[in-house]
């Protein structure tokens, strides 16, 4: 069966890099900072993310920013930063 105007998400981005820390907190919370890097094949706004909690209570604290061209990780502070809302 073929359904006509379907697109499949590889057909939307492709995600060109990921740059991850994560940090493992006195309390045994897990910090993590990471940049995602998407390529967009279209016009678009942006796209989801979603994170699977399995059975954990959950994320506490999530923040977003676009980092500044040509910066990398753990190289820029979040202050200034546009946040980028989710």
């Amino acid at each position: 069966m073929l359904l006509a105007g379907c697109t499949t998400t590889s057909d939307l981005y492709s995600v060109d890099r990921v740059d991850a820390r994560a940090y493992i907190m006195p309390d045994g919370d897990l910090y993590i900072e990471e940049i995602v890097t998407y390529n967009f094949h279209r016009e678009m706004n942006g796209t989801e993310r979603y994170v699977e909690t399995l059975g954990h209570g959950g994320i506490e604290f999530f923040e977003a920013y676009i980092p500044p061209d040509g910066k990398e990780l753990c190289r820029f502070c979040q202050t200034g930063l546009e946040f980028f809302y989710v």
